[in-house]
């Protein structure tokens, strides 16, 4: 599975935020969150609730655009 940067693009405009946004939110510089759109940097374990709460997605949405490939036990 690959990461999906226009997912995140496309999240943004829908919830009505900008990358600044986000920065805010999540405490990173501007640079840290383009590298993570770009693929160039993965979101941290401790980055993924805030992550997820500012995309308004659950963390399982999230780490699939990511690029996280899972599968739920049964």
């Amino acid at each position: 599975m690959s990461h999906d940067g226009e997912w995140f693009r496309a999240k943004l405009h829908d919830i009505r935020k900008t990358q600044a946004d986000l920065t805010r939110f999540v405490g990173l510089d501007a640079a840290t969150i383009v590298r993570v759109f770009k693929d160039e940097r993965k979101v941290k374990i401790d980055e993924l609730k805030l992550f997820s709460q500012f995309f308004q997605c659950t963390t399982l949405e999230l780490l699939s655009h990511l690029g996280v490939d899972f599968v739920e036990g049964k």
